[in-house]
């Protein structure tokens, strides 16, 4: 499915990119809009079929919904979402290879957040178990991620723990409560002055 620049389109309930033992493509273009009033649901939903989803939103597109993100949520799930525009989420949690948001679903999920792109989540598990072994966020360039409130030790012990990566790099990441007052804003953490080859 593509959504072309200048194109609209509302789901009303849940949008699925990928289901019932299938592949599922979506590419929202530049100036596209899609807008779901419930789940995201990529890469299945939660069947022990084998799901492939890709979603890809070009710099200039845009995704809104309004619940869950799931993906790659059944055992054979296999999820890649691709961010170069916007992403955002206005209600629910972030669930990478989990259904749940808590219990690993036996799928992988890969979330880039790419250069200029920008994820806005609405929440993500504090236990750590949003994203599950083998599922990844990973943040390249200037790409960010926002939260709201106060977020920093939770997105540091995902880092820690290698679920979050900057450049693909796991735990290159760096959060600040400044750049987007009242949300916590997450992206690759800035090189040093011994990095950059100078010395």
């Amino acid at each position: 499915l593509e959504v072309n620049a200048g194109g609209s389109l509302t789901v009303v309930q849940r949008l699925y990119v990928g289901h019932n033992n299938s592949t599922g493509t979506m590419l929202v273009a530049n100036g596209a809009v899609v807008n779901v009033t419930d789940i995201l649901w990529v890469g299945g939903n939660g069947s022990p079929a084998a799901v492939t989803g890709t979603l890809t939103i070009e710099a200039g597109g845009e995704v809104n919904f309004s619940n869950h993100l799931w993906a790659a949520a059944g055992a054979a799930g296999l999820a890649t979402i691709n961010v170069s525009g916007v992403l955002n989420q206005t209600g629910g949690i972030l669930g990478l290879g989990t259904i749940d948001a808590v219990n690993p679903s036996g799928g992988v999920a890969t979330l880039n957040v790419e250069d200029g792109g920008v994820l806005n989540l609405f929440n993500i598990h504090a236990a750590g178990t949003s994203i599950q072994p083998g599922s990844i966020l990973n943040i390249n360039g200037s790409g960010q991620v926002t939260l709201p409130g106060d977020f920093e030790a939770v997105i540091a012990d995902y880092a820690s723990n290698g679920y979050i990566a900057g450049d693909g790099v796991p735990g290159n990441i760096q959060t600040n409560l400044t750049s987007n007052p009242g949300f916590t804003t997450v992206i690759v953490a800035p090189l040093a002055v011994n990095d950059w080859g100078l010395y």
